[in-house]
């Protein structure tokens, strides 16, 4: 009972807004602030602290394989961070990440608000732990024998209604998993007529895909590519957000290129920096990825060994003027891109230069590159 439990009083610490405490050691003055630096965590409803390294009840579904208690509070903790963040900071903290359904699933479950089925077991070590089955076997034990010989002595009469309702329960968590994916991909891309939003979406399917680095420490994020793609002005990632009132920015990005080629055109470019929700046709239609020269970023990518992935894809690496040339951009076959600190001047020369780049890449290396031309 001590892994289901340890899900329960968690459940039942959130619905009460009470803060569980990160202990170093079961001793329950050994309070600490940092996930990292605990090995147990404490609930008022627990005389006893839990092991944040134990195995839990919540599972993956493709392998059964469970995660530990570290992971589901880590996740609960990081439920307001986007899906990028939070993956960026399970790599820091050295914590097994939940996927982006997984994650939805748990928080769900934990609110109150839905059921889990990653979660194996619960029903009925729950129901054991509340007392309802005794609660109905008691009820079931106090039927009439009259109720009882009415019920071995009737006979189940089928019509046309009844035949057609299926003999099992059918648990429609999956189809729920599969509207949270839809809306999650296609969040604010409704358009002001039914017609005009299913051209928006098969031009969607065709257009190019660029992919950012989720680090911190990249200087090209959600908040300033479109500025710096579309108009070559490079505004530093802190001023960007701060103009943008913070937050985690865009989860989704469009940038339209007009192309000095003919054959191009002006090409809409879809820009995201994670590939949590991504089909397997579209890393057909990635052509670029900006990276940091950090490995952590191609974890989940189809490519996920560097040498690989600037292999099938152009790469860049975004620094300043002055600062040593990054190794990746030796190693992996990717192309620096230096922008100034403070002379904006210089900017629209670096993107058109980066442009041209990248178009004679997908000339000659990418199949669908007229694929994206409008």
């Amino acid at each position: 009972m001590e892994q289901l439990d340890a899900l329960l009083v968690l459940k039942q610490s959130i619905n009460k807004n009470e803060t569980p405490k990160l202990l170093a050691d079961e001793n329950d003055s050994s309070q600490v602030g940092k996930i990292s630096e605990a090995k147990f965590v404490a609930f008022s409803e627990s005389p006893k602290p839990f092991n944040l390294d134990e195995h839990t009840k919540f599972v993956k579904l493709e392998t059964n394989e469970p995660f530990t208690l570290r992971s589901i509070y880590f996740a609960w903790l990081l439920r307001d961070s986007s899906i990028a963040d939070y993956i960026q900071q399970c790599s820091e903290y050295g914590i097994r990440n939940l996927t982006f359904l997984e994650r939805t699933d748990l928080i769900s479950w934990l609110e109150g608000s839905a059921e889990s089925e990653h979660i194996v077991g619960l029903k009925t070590e729950e129901a054991e732990k509340t007392g309802e089955i005794p609660a109905r076997e008691q009820k079931a034990g106090e039927k009439s024998e009259q109720v009882k010989w009415l019920q071995d002595n009737s006979r189940v009469v089928s019509n046309h209604n009844t035949i057609l309702h299926g003999a099992k329960p059918t648990n429609f968590l999956s189809l729920r998993k599969d509207v949270l994916e839809y809306i999650h991909m296609n969040k604010g891309s409704n358009g002001p007529a039914a017609v005009d939003a299913d051209k928006s979406a098969k031009r969607r399917n065709r257009d190019p895909i660029i992919l950012l680095s989720p680090s911190a420490s990249s200087l090209l994020t959600m908040h300033n590519v479109k500025k710096f793609l579309e108009e070559g002005i490079f505004v530093p990632p802190i001023e960007a957000a701060q103009a943008a009132g913070g937050g985690r920015g865009s989860e989704l990005v469009t940038v339209n290129h007009r192309s000095s080629k003919s054959n191009f055109g002006t090409m809409r470019f879809i820009v995201v920096d994670n590939t949590e929700n991504f089909k397997p046709d579209y890393w057909n239609r990635v052509v670029c990825v900006f990276t940091t020269g950090q490995a952590w970023q191609f974890r989940d990518y189809k490519w996920s060994e560097p040498h690989q992935l600037f292999h099938h894809v152009k790469g860049f690496l975004v620094q300043y003027v002055g600062d040593a040339p990054h190794p990746a951009t030796r190693d992996w076959n990717v192309e620096g891109v230096f922008v100034e600190r403070v002379r904006r001047h210089t900017d629209r020369e670096v993107v058109s230069q980066l442009w041209d780049k990248l178009e004679r890449w997908m000339e000659h290396r990418w199949p669908l590159w007229n694929g994206g031309r409008r």
